[in-house]
Parts: C-alpha cells; sequence; structure tokens
C-alpha cells in the first residue's frame, strides 16, 4: 500500500511543482526524475556502489543548487538524501539488517526530500512569486 501511495504521490508532487514552482523548483522535479530513473536502472544490477553514487550524486547536484539558488527547501532535500546515504553506508557495514528496515528507510527519506521539493513551490506561490522559469513548451516566440 505504501508503494502505491509513493508512487501516486511522487508524480502528483512532480506535476504541482512544476505548475507552480519557479525554475529551482523545475530543476528539482527535474534533478528527481533523473534520480529515481537512474535508481531504478543500477537497483537490479546489485552492485553496492551503484545506489549509494547515484544518491550521492543527487546530493551533490542539491548542495550545488543551495549556493546559487536563495530556497531552504534545497537544503532539506540534500539533508534527506545525505542520510538515505547514511542508510546505505549502514546496510553495508551490518549486514544482518533486515532488507525491509532498509527499503523502509529508503522510502521514508524519499517522501522527505519529495515533500520538501513540494513544501517549497507551495510556499513560492503562497508569496505571490509567478511560477515559470523554463517554459512548459519550447516553442520559439516571435516579436
Amino acid at each position: 500500500m505504501f508503494q502505491l501511495f509513493y508512487l501516486v504521490s511522487t508524480f502528483a508532487v512532480w506535476a504541482i511543482v512544476w505548475w507552480k514552482g519557479a525554475k529551482p523548483e523545475r530543476l528539482g522535479v527535474l534533478l528527481l526524475i533523473a534520480n529515481y530513473t537512474l535508481g531504478g536502472l543500477l537497483d537490479p544490477l546489485r552492485l553496492w556502489w551503484t545506489l549509494p553514487l547515484n544518491d550521492l550524486a543527487c546530493v551533490a547536484v542539491l548542495l550545488w543548487m543551495a549556493f546559487r539558488f536563495d530556497r531552504w527547501w534545497i537544503l532539506a532535500a540534500a539533508a534527506a538524501h545525505l542520510l538515505l546515504i547514511v542508510v546505505h553506508i549502514s546496510v553495508l557495514s551490518d549486514p544482518s539488517l533486515d532488507m525491509r528496515v532498509y527499503v523502509a528507510s529508503r522510502w521514508v527519506f524519499g517522501v522527505i526530500g519529495l515533500y520538501a521539493l513540494l513544501a517549497g513551490a507551495l510556499e513560492r506561490w503562497l508569496a505571490g512569486e509567478p511560477a515559470g522559469g523554463w517554459p512548459l513548451s519550447f516553442r520559439m516566440r516571435r516579436g
């Protein structure tokens, strides 16, 4: 049941943030799409270093965004992904840990990062900042 909630929630948050968010929020959506897609492709490989490196790359991009944009949600999402790396390391250091706990921890920190992005976009919308950044379509404008 939680998987269905996570999946529906993820697509709903991405749509809302793309609709109401500004440039940093849309960049966050693109980053999470890339992270989730790459994670889904790397997970079946069953190599111990692929998922932690994927999340480390996500943290690096989020920290770059934190220096570039003045948004609090970026630091919250980076902290959630950093805790996700700690979860990866703890499972690697103690293989006796239950895999259900590992997967649940990955979901929890993923939801925290996702909802930090949503809260940031809604905060911008409530503050009256116009949505946008990159256009929804990439047609050339005349005039």
